[in-house]
């Protein structure tokens, strides 16, 4: 007894033999009947032949297939910048992708609280200079006193400190106004 895939393999041959078979019968049938038309006709019909143009075959450039490609374009050199002094920008005069030299201005901060730090301190300074000016009178009046006997020496050397107090806090005030100065 013959295996399943034995007879498959049988029906196959058969099927494929049975459909050549029938394609060389209507083969042969087809042809015999044109050469009965073409004996009744008196003679066999061929078409005129078609004319041909040869050219030579040219090199061209090859094809170029679009392609495209996900990802993130990175430049090759990037800097990155800040400022010396906090604040808040005001302008940017510079954009993604320009082209800049050294010593271009990129952006500029709002420098009205810099200006009102400014005009603090010179305020600033000029009252501990009037405080200076005070604690040094108190010293010239404390050392006429002093020689009449009038007050302590613990009064004059309290007044002398006060002086150089008032002396260093206008170091200070003015300090302060040159670094403010240098901001700007």
């Amino acid at each position: 007894m013959l295996g399943r895939r034995a007879l498959r393999a049988t029906a196959s041959l058969a099927l494929t033999g049975g459909i050549v078979a029938a394609a060389a019968f209507d083969y042969q049938r087809i042809h015999a009947e044109a050469d009965i038309s073409a004996q009744d006709a008196g003679r066999l019909h061929v078409p005129d032949p078609v004319p041909v143009v040869a050219e030579p075959a040219a090199a061209e450039d090859a094809y170029v297939f679009p392609r495209r490609y996900l990802g993130t374009v990175v430049p090759n050199r990037m800097n990155t910048f800040g400022f010396e002094i906090n604040g808040r920008v005001s302008k940017i005069a510079a954009d993604i992708g320009d082209k800049v030299e050294a010593g271009d201005v990129l952006a500029t901060l709002d420098q009205r609280r810099r200006e009102a730090a400014l005009e603090s301190a010179e305020a600033g300074l000029a009252r501990t200079r009037a405080v200076l000016d005070l604690q040094e009178a108190e010293v010239t009046r404390a050392q006429t006193l002093r020689g009449s006997g009038t007050i302590t020496q613990q009064s004059l050397d309290q007044a002398l400190s006060n002086v150089q107090a008032a002396r260093a806090d206008v170091e200070a005030a003015e300090a302060q106004l040159r670094n403010l100065q240098i901001d700007l």
